[in-house]
């Protein structure tokens, strides 16, 4: 199914009211990143937050409720700028710290 991204949230828990208001009309969604997000907070802005699709034929419906609800959903992001050089390295610096510590804790047995 070719879904398109419609909106973006920091956290998942500022998208359940619109996804409560989708589930009562029946519109098809996907919550691209929710679980990640709900995981990890930290990786949110890393990723471009939860990312709200619907098919294509139903854009304007969710954007009338968006509107309706007023609701302040990030505009989406192109794909190029979520994987700008710089978030790629802001992120792999990042990944390297966190194994470095863990493996420092682990070497150290506080693990």
């Amino acid at each position: 199914m070719n879904l398109v991204t419609v909106a973006n949230f920091p956290l998942p828990q500022d998208a359940y009211v619109l996804k409560s208001r989708l589930e009562a009309e029946g519109i098809p969604y996907h919550m691209k990143d929710e679980l990640t997000v709900q995981t990890d907070n930290f990786l949110s802005n890393a990723i471009g937050g939860v990312k709200l699709q619907v098919r294509p034929a139903d854009i304007e419906r969710v954007n009338a409720i968006l509107a309706e609800l007023d609701i302040q959903a990030e505009k989406p992001l192109p794909p190029e700028a979520l994987f700008s050089k710089n978030r790629l390295t802001i992120l792999a610096i990042g990944g390297s710290i966190i194994i470095g510590v863990f493996l420092y804790l682990y070497l150290s047995g506080s693990l």
